[in-house]
């Protein structure tokens, strides 16, 4: 018997009308500008767990956690979240085009862009002059690292 993809989703992870699915995709809307600040971690039962990137706006974020909560459940549209709870966790790195390719004679990454140099090597226009910058902050890298 054959199962088309949609129900057999349905089966295994609810309903699409599921509250669940409501607040995961909405939630950049949800949260607004703090999305900057914070991620949704985990839902359990009538918990909600975020991780804050930054230890300074977790008690910020502990402050508005009413606000917060009546923005979600307002978007929901029913009591479902009674209580936030909040814990650190790493800003996840941006993976950058700029660093495809760059393999050593071993075939792995020699090292990922830090983010001062990936904003610097964003706002160069020239594609073949951002190449030759990022060649040679490798080159650097490597010749520094060899030391």
């Amino acid at each position: 018997m054959t199962m088309v993809i949609k129900e057999a989703l349905e089966q295994v992870l609810g309903s699409y009308d599921d509250w669940r699915f409501k607040l995961l995709k909405s939630w950049s809307v949800c949260i607004g500008p703090l999305h900057a600040h914070v991620r949704l971690e985990r839902i359990y039962n009538d918990v909600l767990v975020l991780g804050v990137y930054d230890i300074h706006w977790m008690q910020e974020l502990y402050m508005l956690s009413r606000t917060i909560l009546a923005s979600i459940n307002q978007l929901l549209g029913a009591q479902h979240i009674t209580e936030l709870k909040f814990k650190i966790v790493e800003r996840p790195r941006r993976r950058s085009s700029l660093t495809t390719g760059l393999l050593d004679a071993r075939g792995s990454r020699k090292r990922e862009l830090t983010d001062r140099e990936y904003r610097a090597l964003a706002s160069v226009k020239d594609p073949h002059l951002k190449e030759a910058l990022l060649a040679f902050l490798m080159k650097a890298s490597e010749t520094i690292h060899a030391q």
